[in-house]
């Protein structure tokens, strides 16, 4: 993290990012990546899941490219590091300390990115929105014993490319004690 006032994101981090909420002579959409209004959503493909904050964010930075004027300054998502967010009031007693200490969290930070294996590794990550694009995708298929396969398919790329990775999670409707509301399905093997 960059020790700046504006630090360029592509996600919200703990409630601290922003972008510009006007939108001045707004353009109509001319094609299938820009989207108005920008509202939350998710990814229609199975075996794929992305963060909502993440796509919310991409679909705000595609918009507000669309509308950027030529010399501008970058238009984007920013956070403040400096500004700390407590969810209750023990976290709160402690920010008087931790906000000194928070440049020496970079190495164990990195050491358990490292061990839980973050980033997970996203195969959409390079897509452009608006162009067209091979990738594999779950196509559901009646009488397989998996239910389907992954196939190779051409589509054209949209918003939040950055944002997901394959997996497919479940709510739970009865969660019994000591049990997390979230299952995580195991991905089908890829042939």
């Amino acid at each position: 993290m960059e020790s700046k006032e504006r630090t360029r994101c592509e996600s919200r981090v703990a409630g601290k990012a922003w972008s510009p909420s006007t939108r001045r002579n707004a353009p109509q959409p001319t094609d299938s990546v820009s989207q108005v209004p920008i509202r939350f959503r998710a990814e229609a493909d199975l075996y794929w899941e992305a963060s909502e904050c993440c796509l919310v964010h991409a679909d705000l930075l595609s918009a507000s490219k669309a509308e950027q004027e030529p010399g501008l300054d970058a238009v984007g998502t920013y956070m403040n590091p400096y500004i700390r967010v407590a969810y209750g009031t023990w976290t709160l007693r402690w920010l008087w300390f931790t906000r000194r200490m928070e440049k020496l969290y970079i190495m164990p930070h990195s050491l358990v990115n490292h061990v839980a294996g973050l980033p997970r590794f996203n195969p959409r990550r390079t897509e452009i929105a608006g162009k067209e694009v091979q990738d594999r995708v779950w196509v559901a298929e009646e009488g397989s014993a998996a239910g389907g396969s992954f196939q190779e398919i051409g589509r054209v790329a949209g918003t939040g490319g950055s944002c997901g990775f394959r997996t497919l999670q479940l709510l739970k409707h009865r969660v019994r004690k000591g049990e997390k509301k979230w299952d995580t399905m195991p991905v089908p093997a890829e042939e």
